[in-house]
């Protein structure tokens, strides 16, 4: 976890305590701490998620995300799981991989358009920069971030990230619909061109300086 921590982070771990009960552990002022969170399949109207209150009472929830956004409130903490799956569907083709991919990369990448989603550096309230911890949308297949964007050029998209900035494009897939998608997800590179017969043509890219 301090592999992914900074000042102000919250970071969630769910994990089995038996039938009906996990425990939900996070940091808070630098100490590891966790509490007991229940779950029921009998379809209660309330919801089948619930935790205590602290004065006696039991709180309940229809969701798992909804339980935690909670917790997040009353530590005032922003809460983040570098593990945690994330869900796209790019132009109705599913993606499904860890936040981390995004977070590691962030820091230095600040700008990209998946960096800035998922920026786990604090803001002015203690909470992530990166809008995705603070929304429902992309935490379960069934509420994907859905992005209007070429599926195959959006697997470049990730290995840019996966490969620590190495971009690798296949013949298949052709440059100028990579120099949009670039564009769009605002990776740090320029398209360099060559005339022949008198029309433009992308031969290459250029990584260009981020701050």
């Amino acid at each position: 976890m301090k592999q992914y921590g900074v000042d102000g982070d919250f970071v969630v771990r769910c994990s089995s305590r038996g039938e009906g009960r996990f425990a939900i552990t996070f940091i808070r002022n630098g100490n590891i701490k966790s509490v007991l969170a229940y779950y029921t399949s009998d379809h209660s109207p309330q919801g089948p998620f619930s935790i205590t209150d602290g004065k006696g009472g039991m709180l309940h929830y229809k969701n798992l995300a909804l339980l935690v956004s909670d917790w997040r409130k009353v530590l005032k903490q922003a809460f983040m799981d570098p593990e945690t799956l994330v869900y796209f569907s790019i132009s109705g083709k599913p993606f499904e991989v860890q936040a981390s991919l995004f977070m590691q990369r962030s820091r230095k990448y600040a700008r990209t358009l998946l960096g800035e989603m998922f920026d786990p550096r604090p803001d002015e309230t203690k909470f992530p920069r990166g809008k995705f911890w603070k929304s429902d949308t992309g935490h379960t297949s069934e509420n994907p971030i859905f992005l209007d964007r070429d599926s195959s050029a959006f697997n470049v998209i990730l290995n840019w990230y996966r490969y620590d900035g190495k971009l690798y494009v296949p013949g298949n897939i052709s440059k100028e619909l990579m120099a949009e998608e670039m564009t769009f997800f605002k990776l740090p590179f320029r398209p360099e061109y060559k005339e022949v017969s008198g029309v433009q043509s992308i031969t290459n890219f250029v990584e260009t300086k981020t701050k």
